[in-house]
């Protein structure tokens, strides 16, 4: 829980520090487009259910859309094994309607919201001599460069072709925005443990996603220009584990000491990973910071 909440609050800070977010559809979102939330001890009819999250739910709000208007647009990936979800094929409008991709706004998607969307598809497979006009026209450059600057800095691996939105409001650029950031650091979706130390180039070319992959190719350097800058600020390892001690810390030991007695056994068979403590997390933070560090020789 506290993965989802403490990455979205990261997110939100390097945000706040990108160069031209004035002029993008960004700044007007609520909290530039991140959930937020806060930990309860939930009780239902006087029984106590142990610790959950309130968080930020109604999306098409949070990005600042319509979702009665067609050119308020934000969709998702749902999986990562359809061909359009990695933009070697062109979508329909059935693959827009909670299918290949969610939705969440417009509420209703016609052929005018494939049309646009069929920008990313032009985008990804343009030819050398096409793709700096076409980037130019359609894409939020330095919302792309954070968005994959954050993601290797948090080993998001499951943002490279689901839980990402392309999100695009009365024609503007298209913006890429992080959601659903559990399956982060050395956390794994089910509970087991992802390779802390793997190169995120490496990742990035296994999930195959064409738009991700030609963004990368021409924007290397400045995504590693601006990770070192936001490794002295937001992306310190001491401010990285400041935000997630802040998020302990808001939970009393007793509603912990709590929790695990309610759901004690819960997670005991072989895939899941068993209880970390706070210590052993901020052990992993620095180590995936540091080879990142040691992958871009910063």
């Amino acid at each position: 829980m506290g993965l989802n909440i403490v990455n979205a609050r990261l997110y939100q800070q390097i945000t706040a520090m990108r160069t031209g977010l004035a002029d993008s559809i960004v700044a007007k979102m609520p909290n530039y487009g991140q959930v937020n939330g806060l930990p309860v001890e939930l009780g239902i009819n006087g029984y106590d259910q142990g610790l959950y999250v309130l968080e930020t739910y109604d999306e098409d709000k949070l990005y600042h859309l319509n979702d009665k208007k067609t050119n308020n647009i934000a969709l998702s990936a749902n999986n990562d094994d359809e061909p359009s979800t990695g933009f070697y094929q062109q979508v329909g409008v059935g693959n827009l309607v909670d299918t290949t991709f969610a939705n969440i706004s417009p509420e209703k998607v016609d052929q005018t919201v494939v049309d646009q969307f069929d920008q990313l598809y032009q985008l990804a497979n343009a030819s050398d001599q096409d793709y700096a006009r076409l980037e130019e026209k359609y894409i939020d450059v330095p919302a792309a460069i954070d968005y994959l600057a954050f993601s290797f800095a948090i080993n998001n691996s499951d943002g490279l072709r689901k839980n990402i939105t392309y999100i695009s409001k009365n024609g503007s650029k298209w913006v890429f925005m992080p959601y659903d950031l559990d399956m982060t650091w050395d956390n794994s979706f089910d509970g087991s443990v992802q390779d802390i130390n793997k190169n995120f180039e490496t990742e990035i070319q296994e999930r195959d996603n064409k738009l991700l992959s030609a963004f990368y190719a021409h924007h290397k350097q400045d995504i590693i220009n601006r990770y070192k800058e936001l490794r002295t600020s937001v992306l310190s390892t001491d401010h990285v584990t400041s935000l997630f001690k802040e998020w302990f810390n808001s939970i009393p030991a007793t509603a912990f000491d709590n929790n695990r007695y309610l759901w004690d056994g819960l997670h005991n068979d072989d895939t899941r990973r068993k209880s970390i403590s706070p210590d052993q997390l901020y052990q992993i933070i620095q180590q995936r910071l540091d080879s990142v560090d040691h992958f871009w020789n910063i």
